[in-house]
């Protein structure tokens, strides 16, 4: 199997160990060669053949699996390290701006029914969250696109007169007029 660049070889077995739920670990991890194999544990007494390594195939970019042993002996586990919040939110995108208020325990029984692994709550939120600022922007962003819109309307309807108000400008607002009274106050004991 050839890959183009190693960060889409990273991505395809990082998908694998979470396909999989084996406890594996990034042997060699840099940028002309990768290796994952079996993490282990003291309990076992035959360590897992399982091995995966792929390197550059000559100068060029082009990334190859050069050695795989694809025997497990170890056992599926229900988590993985390799589920990450960003992670999860790359792979369920679709399925969130599909349904964006859906439950957290919906979308834990979804991540089961796809990859069998369990995730807390926690993750899931953070996944959420990943993806309300990827899928609506930040708030910055969205704030500085109202002055762009105000803009496009002046410049399409020339004559026209925008008005806009924002939070900011009703805070400051009540903050001028509490000061107002404040002062009211003042003149009066003084």
């Amino acid at each position: 199997m050839e890959f183009t660049n190693m960060e889409q070889c990273r991505e395809a077995k990082r998908y694998y160990a979470v396909s999989c739920a084996r406890p594996l670990k990034w042997a060699r991890n840099d940028s002309n060669r990768v290796r994952l194999k079996f993490e282990g544990d003291n309990k076992q007494k035959v360590p897992c053949p399982w091995m995966l390594y792929a390197s550059h195939v000559g100068n060029g970019p082009t990334i190859r699996i050069k050695t795989y042993v694809p025997r497990h002996t170890c056992g599926r586990r229900q988590r993985t390290k390799y589920a990450t919040s960003s992670w999860l939110s790359k792979r369920f995108d679709e399925e969130l701006r599909d349904n964006p208020n859906m439950k957290v325990t919906d979308f834990m029984k979804l991540i089961k029914k796809h990859y069998a692994i369990d995730v807390t709550e926690a993750q899931v939120y953070k996944v959420k969250s990943f993806l309300k600022i990827r899928i609506q922007g930040s708030i910055q962003e969205q704030y500085g696109k109202l002055w762009d819109y105000c803009e496009e309307l002046k410049s399409n309807n020339p004559g026209s007169t925008v008005i806009m108000k924002t939070e900011l400008q009703v805070a400051f607002a009540g903050c001028f007029c509490g000061c107002r009274l404040l002062l009211r106050f003042l003149r009066l004991v003084l």
